[in-house]
């Protein structure tokens, strides 16, 4: 994620255009990132729900993750 985000080459390469410099992300990259987010944040829960020994919950989330991957 740094290459995208602290002068890496990612970032470098996606604010370059013919035109300017200016962000420049393909609509697939910016998804590709938010569902890695998402991750992140499910993954957050799960732990959240793990210490309050709440498993409806957890179950909840790892639902909606499965329906996002598919």
């Amino acid at each position: 994620m740094c290459a995208y985000t602290h002068t890496g080459g990612l970032h470098v390469q996606r604010w370059n255009t013919d035109e300017a410099v200016e962000p420049h992300y393909d609509l697939e990259e910016v998804e590709q990132v938010l569902f890695f987010a998402e991750l992140i944040g499910s993954l957050s829960v799960l732990g959240i729900a793990e210490i309050a020994n709440d498993e409806e919950l957890a179950l909840q989330v790892l639902e909606q993750v499965k329906a996002r991957a598919a």
